[in-house]
């Protein structure tokens, strides 16, 4: 029964991360594009992107508060997300720069809470059914690049408007893939629970936990050094000579070998506590960042994005398995908003500061990102001494 049980909640968890990420794949490298074709300036494009980051830090750790205390997180999914259309469908009806900003924001209030919840809502099923997480969070790797490729294929044969409706599209699919999440019921009293948790006797005092706040500071840190790379990777790489089929080949490489990790993380994780496996993408990063500078030849630029795996992917699951050993299930939902708002945060700010950083240096910028990761190092270090002192296992 329990296998059953397994299997049904991971494959209904599978296909809605891939659903969400069909979306994701259209929305981040094409929605740019569509506003440019709206008449926005790259100021006010600027603008409106950096909105939803914003409403991200104000709303996101409410509204994993607020399913916290509902008798099931799919019932906020599901009208978050339909939300989230609404908020798409008004996008479409209006124009001009002031109209175009209000309804990214009220978009985002909901859209930036599903990704968080539905991470919540998986690690329930890690904690309760021995679900491996990185198996159902693959199916959205692999779907992003699907939507990637599709999309600009779409854009090729179509006008630039081809965009909003893919991207309506797609969130209106994920919507519907919304209904057929497990209904899981609220959790059990903390300590019920099956797994080593922190203890406190409530909420703030669980997520003010030094060591949560240490691993959230790694996280945030690690991904945001990829800031530079996500903004300024793919001209850099123009700019050396590399053919656009080599570029889209280096961010397919990158993606592919976070989905190989996500595949094995069962294993992995069996053998390194999640903390480890945060020090480890962290270093990594450090690697990867240090080396972008030094204008490495193609086929080392492309091992160097394999190092994806590792730097996204390896921080990725070490603060989501952290989350589901170290933090009471019934606050999982506010854990894992804080962790997105947090990486918000540091994301933004690191994306502000690389334009800045780029235009004064050029490449030589990547190397404020492998100092954030440096310091995202040191964090994870930090957690990891305690336990190792202590003869015990942090996360």
């Amino acid at each position: 029964m329990a296998s059953f049980a397994t299997a049904g909640f991971a494959r209904r968890l599978s296909f809605f991360y891939g659903a969400l990420f069909l979306s994701i794949g259209v929305y981040l490298p094409f929605f740019p594009v569509w506003l440019s074709s709206r008449g926005l300036s790259e100021s006010e494009i600027g603008a409106v992107l950096a909105a939803p980051l914003v409403v991200r830090i104000l709303f996101t750790p409410i509204s994993g508060a607020i399913a916290d205390r509902q008798a099931s997180r799919k019932g906020m999914l599901v009208l978050y997300c339909w939300l989230a259309l609404l908020g798409f469908s008004i996008l479409g009806a209006v124009s001009g720069f002031v109209a175009t900003l209000l309804a990214v924001a009220f978009t985002a209030v909901f859209w930036s809470s599903v990704m968080p919840l539905t991470e919540a809502l998986a690690l329930v099923g890690v904690r309760r059914y021995k679900a491996d997480y990185g198996r159902m969070r693959l199916w959205g790797s692999a779907t992003f690049i699907i939507a990637n490729f599709a999309a600009g294929a779409a854009l090729d044969l179509w006008p630039t408007g081809i965009v909003y409706w893919l991207i309506l599209g797609t969130v209106a699919f994920a919507a519907m893939s919304a209904h057929g999440l497990p209904r899981v019921p609220s959790a059990d009293p903390v300590g019920t629970t099956g797994v080593a948790e922190i203890a406190a006797p409530g909420a703030r005092a669980v997520l003010a936990n030094p060591a949560f706040l240490a691993m959230l500071g790694a996280s945030a840190l690690t991904q945001a050094s990829h800031a530079m790379m996500y903004t300024f990777g793919s001209i850099y790489w123009q700019a050396r000579g590399f053919s656009g089929l080599s570029i889209g080949v280096l961010w397919a490489l990158g993606v592919i070998a976070e989905i190989t990790l996500f595949a094995v993380s069962g294993r992995v994780l069996a053998r390194i506590s999640p903390v480890r496996l945060m020090a480890v993408g962290a270093g990594a990063a450090v690697l990867r960042w240090s080396l972008m500078p030094l204008e490495p030849p193609l086929a080392v630029t492309a091992i160097l994005q394999l190092l994806h795996g590792l730097t996204f992917g390896a921080a990725h699951l070490g603060i989501v398995h952290f989350i589901a050993r170290s933090v009471p299930e019934r606050y999982s939902g506010s854990a894992q908003s804080l962790n997105f708002t947090a990486m918000g945060a540091c994301m933004a700010l690191a994306t502000y500061a690389s334009g800045q950083l780029y235009k004064a240096a050029g490449a030589a910028a990547f190397g404020a990102m492998a100092a954030t990761a440096l310091v995202a190092l040191l964090l994870a270090v930090a957690v990891v001494r305690p336990a190792h002192h202590r003869g015990g296992r942090v996360g």
